[in-house]
């Protein structure tokens, strides 16, 4: 009886989100990205100014490598939602 009741829901699920739109959990995923990305660079403008006046570098690398972070899990993301449309696609009966 679970079996049916789970095939139902997907058959339900799949009627109300099509199954070519992008995913909404990854699409929020990647929309929260971007505050951070954009809070980020706006602390690495802040930081600029301190470290050319002789502050540590560290600060200027930490806000450096967490953009880097930010932009690698983008892309990552950016690959998953293609990457359900795509196979969505080449599912194939061979």
């Amino acid at each position: 009886m679970s079996e049916i009741r789970a095939n139902l829901l997907l058959l339900l699920a799949a009627a109300i989100w099509g199954l070519a739109w992008p995913d909404p959990f990854r699409g929020a995923v990647l929309a929260s990205r971007l505050p951070a990305m954009l809070a980020t660079t706006v602390a690495l403008g802040g930081t600029f100014p301190r470290v050319w006046l002789g502050e540590s570098f560290a600060a200027l690398a930490m806000q450096l490598t967490l953009l880097g972070c930010y932009l690698l899990w983008t892309k990552a993301d950016l690959l998953l939602l293609g990457a359900r449309s795509k196979v969505l696609r080449e599912i194939s009966t061979c």
